[in-house]
């Protein structure tokens, strides 16, 4: 049987993901009953909305500085109003003259943060082109910001989903990048990943043996975590690809199981980055 490695390019392919979106300010519910907004008072975070809703006719929701007013009106209407500011907001109906009250306080847990690419640990060969992502949440407010960094230095601040941005042409090293969210109160919290570029070796093929009838062996040299690909062929113009490794060592021993009984041709291809 001949052995016949031929060399390959290598080409960075990069796939973009698109990551969901962040999380809202919440909207909330008051009712209005006959005579009374349900609940009478309700406690919320900066950029929440409070949305009334009539259940009965002739009212409105007026607040008493005129920040806002709904207008009277009859069932069925909803009036909704967002609050960017601090502070205690009473308002009443101008029809029946009963009273509730908004209480916009500063949100107190801090924001989520993720980044979910790369993934940590993750070996890639140089030069290297990556799509940095990260998905950002806050449990009582919303997110203001979303910054990436690589190490120290700040390659992007973004304000609204998806958090995203590509570095290009990473020599071999290591690299922590960061993302760090902010929510509209001020809080911070922070996510690192580190990765590995190398520098890929020469992919040479050697030690083939032919250890029985159908079982065709050899070794070729590898970067640990780089993703291999072994193709056969029976010509040079025909090749089919017949194992994908992820290399755990410098050097990946193939076996073939399956191999023809007559001449075949093999070579190794380094695979793109993910």
């Amino acid at each position: 049987m001949k052995l016949r490695y031929l060399p390959n390019r290598l080409r960075v392919t990069l796939l973009i993901a698109l990551i969901g979106p962040t999380a809202w300010a919440a909207d909330v519910p008051v009712s209005i009953v006959d005579f009374a907004f349900d609940p009478m008072s309700v406690n919320i975070n900066v950029n929440d909305t409070v949305v009334w809703t009539w259940t009965t006719d002739q009212h409105s929701s007026t607040a008493d500085g005129g920040l806002w007013d709904s207008g009277v009106f009859n069932t069925p209407h909803v009036y909704s109003f967002t609050f960017k500011s601090v502070g205690d907001f009473p308002y009443l109906c101008v029809v029946h003259g009963f009273t509730g009250d908004v209480n916009v306080q500063v949100a107190t847990n801090p924001p989520t943060v993720t980044l979910t690419n790369p993934p940590a640990g993750a070996t890639f060969s140089a030069p290297a082109t990556i799509q940095l992502e990260a998905t950002a949440a806050d449990s009582d407010g919303t997110i203001a910001s979303v910054q990436l960094y690589e190490g120290p230095t700040l390659l992007a601040k973004q304000t609204n989903s998806p958090y995203s941005f590509v570095v290009s042409n990473l020599a071999a090293g290591p690299y922590t990048f960061l993302a760090v969210a902010t929510d509209t109160g001020g809080l911070s919290a922070t996510n690192a990943v580190s990765i590995q570029v190398v520098a890929p070796v020469a992919t040479t093929i050697g030690a083939p043996l032919q250890a029985s009838p159908g079982t065709f062996q050899f070794s070729y040299g590898a970067n640990p975590g780089l993703t291999y690909v072994v193709q056969r062929a029976l010509t040079l113009t025909n090749w089919i690809s017949i194992n994908t490794n992820t290399a755990t060592g410098a050097s990946v021993l193939f076996q073939d199981n399956s191999a023809p009984t007559n001449t075949a041709y093999y070579r190794v291809k380094l695979l793109p980055n993910p």
